[in-house]
């Protein structure tokens, strides 16, 4: 029973439906913002890996004095992509662990990092690094995550650069 003036105190139907509109309009405007957002972590956590990876390959050849490969294995049918370093160039890092002057390192495979895909240059694959001076063999590595892209270039002096026109924390490439 209901005192007269005073009011009951509640959510109405209208209200609470009205609430979760705004919801889903709110979550519909922002997913396709966090999508790109996570896109960007996973092409930044591939372009660390990938750089880290060739930045070691290039001290621990200057410092063990020998040449030593950066390996890449492209995706085929069956498998997914793959990078090591190695002192073998027939080393294929799907099938077990490259020997290194240091001992062994586990690859990087392509479930590490999902949605990444990876083009490296030159067409074989290897990017080799020499002890003298630290230099190497030039390439390139292309990464993509959906419409996000970098590149990590090794010029033949040795100088590993990243450069994207995707993540602000890298110059663009030209």
């Amino acid at each position: 029973m209901s005192v007269p003036g005073k009011y009951q105190s509640g959510l109405t139907l209208i209200s609470l439906l009205t609430a979760l509109g705004l919801l889903a309009v709110m979550t519909g405007l922002a997913f396709p913002a966090w999508q790109q957002q996570v896109e960007r972590h996973r092409l930044t956590a591939g372009v660390t890996a990938v750089y880290d990876a060739l930045a070691q390959t290039r001290r621990e050849a200057v410092m063990f004095n020998r040449p030593l490969i950066f390996a890449f294995q492209p995706e085929n049918a069956l498998q997914g992509w793959c990078f090591t370093t190695t002192v073998d160039a027939a080393c294929d890092c799907r099938a077990a662990h490259c020997s290194l002057p240091s001992g062994t390192r586990r690859p990087v495979r392509e479930p590490d990092f999902p949605r990444l895909r990876l083009k490296v240059l030159p067409r074989d694959g290897r990017i080799r690094f020499y002890p003298a001076r630290g230099t190497t063999s030039a390439g390139s590595i292309e990464l993509r995550v959906g419409d996000a892209l970098a590149r990590v270039i090794v010029s033949s002096l040795g100088r590993i650069r990243v450069c994207s026109p995707s993540l602000w924390m890298h110059p663009p490439c030209r």
